[in-house]
């Protein structure tokens, strides 16, 4: 959760595998969105295309404050993909 918040604010730039394939290129955030843009991105994206089935049960909506407060701790594409959990 605190991984994709970082993820649409500061991007991403390093290796990582997906569906058995390994990328390793970068990712440009979207600091300029405020903190309630990225939390209904984020909101639409977990929710939409079937992704809620995915989601642990009750998981809470994104609010503008979680992104806020990660905000406040800038990180460059490569910690954002260094501290991915």
């Amino acid at each position: 959760r605190d991984h994709l918040v970082r993820l649409v604010l500061f991007g991403q730039q390093g290796p990582i595998e997906a569906a058995g394939q390994r990328y390793d290129g970068a990712m440009p955030g979207s600091p300029h969105l405020t903190d309630e843009e990225v939390a209904a991105v984020l909101n639409h994206v977990t929710r939409a295309w079937g992704n809620e089935a995915r989601l642990p049960a009750g998981a809470a909506p994104f609010t503008a404050d979680e992104v806020a407060a990660a905000r406040r701790t800038p990180l460059s594409p490569r910690e954002v993909n260094a501290r991915r959990n």
